[in-house]
């Protein structure tokens, strides 16, 4: 079973299901949005999970990775449709590379910065990741409308 899971633990064919169908930069977008308010969701669901009883933490948690794995999942979908279809196709690899190191750069210094910020202060500064999360996926899709518009216009 280990060859056919990835380095983060989903297994392929949640990713395809989750990727089917997006097509359009409006789709991707959708489906950005979807995962980012998923992602904010377990934010706000690990919060719930402080000073709780043991068992009852444990659940709750639990719950809070099966929601923040969705989002994961449901934002790459629409994300990889979105750095491909908004790039340029003279740039296409530029802008691949680019977007490759944004991820190695969060996946870098997110767990620092969570460390540092969030963790020490209890449960309501998990809102903070949660506010940010959803901003983002809230206005995804009205950037994404535009930076489509601005490379229809440049062709």
């Amino acid at each position: 079973m280990s060859d056919r899971r990835t380095l983060r633990g989903v297994r392929p064919e949640l990713r395809v299901r989750a990727a089917r169908g997006i097509t359009t930069t409006v789709q991707a977008a959708r489906s950005f949005r979807r995962g980012g308010l998923f992602v904010a969701a377990a934010c706000l669901a690990i919060a719930c999970a402080a000073d709780r009883a043991p068992g009852t933490a444990a659940v709750v948690l639990m719950g809070a990775v099966v929601v923040l794995t969705l989002g994961e999942v449901t934002s790459q979908a629409g994300s990889w449709t979105l750095s491909c279809e908004l790039a340029p196709e003279h740039a296409r690899g530029t802008y691949q590379g680019i977007y490759q190191t944004g991820i190695s750069v969060s996946q870098a210094l997110g767990p620092g910065l969570l460390t540092a910020f969030v963790l020490p202060h209890g449960t309501a500064d998990w809102s903070i990741p949660a506010a940010l999360f959803a901003s983002a996926a809230l206005t995804l899709p009205a950037t994404a409308r535009w930076a489509a518009r601005r490379r229809r216009e440049a062709q």
